[in-house]
């Protein structure tokens, strides 16, 4: 079975996968639902992620050394990584995504103690300021609550503020690595997997490939490997980077190959208008496989 490039599968992934030849994939990056019943969604509940048969099936279909990156939830993570162990996977690092625009499914205290005493004060229901879900009409078909004024009885002030659950802000992603036979140098020569690219990974990779890369090193090193002139052939560039010298990463995890494919960002401007590309150029034979304007 052959599969052409940019090709989008649908389907049930156990069963797909069981007709995909083994060693077929450099790499797999998921997001697999988190087993946290999303909005009462059963597709949140299916607990695909825990699922050692599917990262069997995941872990035959990758080449030796080739690694995994799947995103979890912060509450189920766990038994996400210990399947991904279990199907014989080796788990080699963490990475977090982190952000700020989580709401927390927290319960208010004080709201329940004055619902349970029966002197909760609902809210008045208003037209939201948002004309997205405007009808013909032109009258907003959204509504927001306006809060009334709580809390009402004594006990509940005394718990003002309290709640449940902390405001969501990260998603681990684990990540993980075929084992392979041999050296980490013989398997890359033979499958071209099992190591990474520091030329071009981001700098939270570059921070967790040593301890001893701070924040402040790992900015170092992207300034130092964006700087036109610089000599990034050798493995050991990165003892160029001021505060570098004495740090030794090790040499299985590095790889300095140059990939065939880049994914280039320009930004044009011309009498005050601005536009930006993206695209996906193939270095050799050269084609734009892929652009957009943004």
């Amino acid at each position: 079975m052959t599969i052409p490039l940019n090709t989008i599968i649908h389907g049930d992934a156990l069963e797909v996968l069981k007709g995909i030849p083994a060693d077929s994939f450099d790499s797999c990056v998921t997001d697999p639902p988190y087993g946290l019943g999303f909005m009462g969604k059963a597709w949140d509940k299916s607990g695909i992620a825990n699922n050692v048969d599917l990262w069997r099936e995941v872990l035959r279909v990758l080449k030796p050394g080739a690694h995994l990156l799947s995103f979890g939830g912060s509450r189920t993570y766990h038994r996400m990584a210990c399947a991904i162990e279990d199907a014989g996977f080796e788990i080699r690092d963490q990475i977090m995504w982190i952000y700020g625009s989580g709401f927390p499914k927290s319960l208010d205290i004080s709201k329940a103690i004055d619902k349970a005493a029966g002197e909760y004060v609902p809210g008045e229901v208003l037209p939201s300021s948002r004309q997205s879900a405007a009808s013909e009409t032109g009258i907003a078909t959204s509504f927001r609550t306006k809060n009334g004024t709580n809390p009402q009885t004594d006990l509940a002030r005394q718990w003002q503020g309290w709640g449940t659950a902390l405001k969501p802000a990260h998603e681990p992603i684990c990540v993980a690595r075929k084992p392979f036979k041999g050296t980490v140098a013989e398997n890359v020569l033979a499958h071209g997997t099992g190591a990474i690219n520091i030329n071009t990974a981001p700098k939270p990779v570059l921070r967790a490939l040593c301890a001893e890369v701070s924040a402040e090193l790992a900015d170092k090193m992207d300034e130092y490997r964006r700087s036109p002139g610089n000599d990034l052939s050798s493995v050991t560039w990165y003892k160029n980077v001021p505060g570098m010298g004495d740090i030794t990463i090790k040499p299985e995890l590095i790889e300095m190959v140059k990939s065939n494919y880049f994914t280039i960002y320009s930004t044009g401007m011309t009498e005050g208008m601005e536009q930006s590309v993206n695209g996906v150029v193939q270095r050799s034979p050269l084609k734009v496989l892929s652009w957009r304007l943004e």
